[in-house]
């Protein structure tokens, strides 16, 4: 995906039905297939927008559980979700196709939207088993966590793998200490 200003979020944030001139939402879900996951897989979650001569190109990506709020490491705290979707959407796509003629800062603000600014071209990997959206970049990876669940079973395994561990271990040098 090329450099620039994104906003990440549910896309549907950005389609309202006083966009006059621009695309609506439901128009928008039914070009792209409401992003059904065989045609998400064919294109990675990576879309192109054709609107006159300017090709747009944007990712979208469903959720592990729908909509929900998400945690991510982008500097904004949560990503909340109703259409079961988290999309990167250029700036320029936004100001052009979807609200012509409004501010996309404005836009955010009002909205409470989040606009990120990739300063390199970046790679998008659509959610995955462990219900991660992940952006690519040369500085961080950017993760929304969609599945807290598996996390949390994660983090409990892990940690209960730990205690065992620790326990063999103590219980090794109370062996040692007998024998000696």
């Amino acid at each position: 995906m090329d450099a620039g200003k994104y906003f990440i979020c549910d896309p549907c944030y950005l389609f309202h039905s006083q966009n006059e001139g621009g695309v609506g939402w439901i128009e928008f879900l039914e070009m792209f297939s409401y992003f059904d996951r065989s045609d998400r897989a064919a294109s990675a979650g990576v879309y192109n927008f054709l609107s006159g001569v300017r090709e747009y190109q944007f990712a979208v990506s469903n959720t592990a559980h729908g909509d929900g709020g998400y945690n991510s490491n982008f500097p904004t705290a949560q990503f909340g979700v109703d259409a079961g979707v988290i999309g990167a959407i250029p700036v320029e796509m936004f100001s052009a196709v979807i609200s012509p003629g409004k501010d996309p800062d404005e836009y955010a603000s009002s909205e409470g939207l989040y606009i990120h600014d990739f300063t390199n071209r970046w790679e998008f990997e659509p959610c995955d088993s462990d219900g991660d959206i992940t952006f690519y970049t040369r500085e961080t990876n950017y993760v929304i966590v969609t599945d807290d669940y598996i996390k949390l079973q994660q983090e409990i395994e892990e940690r209960e793998a730990e205690e065992e561990r620790l326990q063999e271990e103590q219980e090794y040098e109370e062996m040692e200490m007998r024998d000696a």
